[in-house]
């Protein structure tokens, strides 16, 4: 009995925690009800499996009678608690996944610049997003002045991506890289990269 229990409770601790953090990925701390209730099953089922001391008078069978049935009543009222917890930790086991399924990952942003010879090539990426209005603006800051190089408005997308190309003699030193995702009308998330290194790649050497 103990064996099958502790058996148990460890495979709904494994999957609790393996569905909240691989699979339904809401943070493993969803997994915490599931792997108390499996640990007090096991407790429970251990702690009916330990004998208890007591104290017979030598052929008085109405003692041990006592004995046993005090014995058998504390191990039964043990065993069905471990079922109680065991049956609590099968239902709180899919509790990540309820979870998942109830709540929408939050928008996300992105923005890369790479090199392609004498221009930059800028990509900005927006995901997980909601049925409101989207704006997505690219925009290139120099003494805090902005130019917009590109935009894109949709109304009920998921995901948006805008590109653009930038030569690198319209660089300035210090200049500034944005990308900002609104919704709704509201800004949600922003993105900069400092174009600085790209310049100094076109500096020649110097020795020191």
């Amino acid at each position: 009995m103990v064996s099958a229990v502790s058996v148990a409770a460890t495979l709904i601790s494994i999957l609790s925690v393996g569905g909240a953090v691989g699979v339904a990925d809401v943070g493993w701390g969803w997994a915490v009800p599931a792997m108390i209730f499996a640990a007090l099953t096991v407790v429970l089922a251990v702690w009916a499996s330990l004998p208890r001391e007591d104290h017979l008078r030598p052929g008085d069978l109405d003692d041990v009678d006592r004995f046993f049935t005090g014995q058998i009543k504390r191990r039964g009222r043990l065993l069905r608690a471990s079922g109680l917890t065991l049956c609590l930790a099968l239902l709180a086991m899919p509790l990540p996944f309820l979870i998942a399924a109830t709540s929408s990952p939050s928008a996300q942003l992105s923005l890369s610049v790479s090199r392609w010879g004498a221009a930059l090539a800028l990509n900005a990426h927006a995901d997980h997003l909601s049925g409101r209005s989207i704006r997505l603006d690219l925009k290139l800051e120099i003494d805090k002045k902005e130019e917009l190089l590109a935009r894109r408005s949709e109304a009920l997308e998921s995901t948006v991506s805008l590109s653009s190309s930038l030569p690198l003699t319209a660089v300035a030193r210090g200049s500034v890289v944005v990308a900002r995702l609104y919704q709704g009308g509201d800004l949600v998330l922003m993105r900069c990269v400092h174009l600085g290194g790209y310049l100094l790649a076109d500096e020649p050497s110097r020795d020191h």
